[in-house]
């Protein structure tokens, strides 16, 4: 709640809509992972646990109020900082190759539905090193591995349309290679998924949370590979 916030100064982001509402029942699950009033196959349940997770990553805080028939407003808190902006902006990042955790040789396959996600987790990938073949969908990336595609750890988003999310990607990626290196990133927070899949802790996947940088990619990756 509000009371875990620490003091000081914060960004509020307001939304509001003039829809049906909701009952109090709902309002409050509406931030848990996967709880959803849509039908089964018209919505997953993630994007307000998603929102969640970013803001309390952030430091911040996200509050819902809504009635039913009065319409929703979602508020979010964001810590304000004051950033100094060095002479040269690309010093402040870390250069790939001086990071101890690149790659090998590998080559890997990444999966995910968004062109866009996609294209920049290639290039981070690229950066690090590593060999890198895509696909958008889990039928796809199936269908290069049963083609004997070269592959040494699968990165696959977890959330994904289409018939096969990212886990189960996963689990029929290690029927066709057995001890693969799997490492699914998410966009919530990774022990509310592991909570809700509690079979997926012990199929050894590696998890990353959503968004990610360079060096936290950099890391997760040589942890799996090893």
């Amino acid at each position: 709640g509000e009371d875990d916030l620490v003091p000081g100064s914060y960004v509020a982001i307001s939304v509001s809509d003039t829809g049906q509402g909701m009952s109090e029942e709902v309002r409050a699950r509406a931030f848990e992972p996967f709880f959803t009033t849509k039908a089964e196959g018209e919505g997953t349940g993630l994007g307000l646990s998603t929102i969640f997770g970013f803001v309390k990553q952030s430091g911040g805080h996200a509050e819902l109020r809504s009635e039913s028939g009065s319409g929703t407003a979602v508020t979010l808190y964001f810590p304000a900082e004051h950033a100094v902006v060095p002479a040269d902006p690309e010093s402040s990042r870390p250069a790939a190759a001086s990071m101890p955790h690149v790659a090998t040789g590998e080559r890997i396959l990444l999966v995910d539905d968004n062109e866009a996600v996609r294209e920049t987790t290639k290039n981070m990938l690229e950066e690090l090193g590593y060999a890198v073949s895509t696909a958008s969908a889990g039928k796809e990336a199936i269908d290069l591995l049963d083609n004997g595609e070269k592959v040494d750890l699968l990165f696959t988003d977890v959330v994904m349309p289409g018939g096969m999310n990212g886990l189960e990607l996963a689990r029929r990626a290690r029927q066709l290679r057995p001890g693969l290196c799997v490492v699914c990133a998410s966009g919530y927070v990774e022990s509310a998924v592991q909570a809700v899949n509690d079979d997926a802790a012990g199929e050894s996947f590696h998890w990353i949370d959503k968004p990610f940088d360079l060096e936290g990619l950099a890391l997760r990756l040589r942890e799996a590979l090893s």
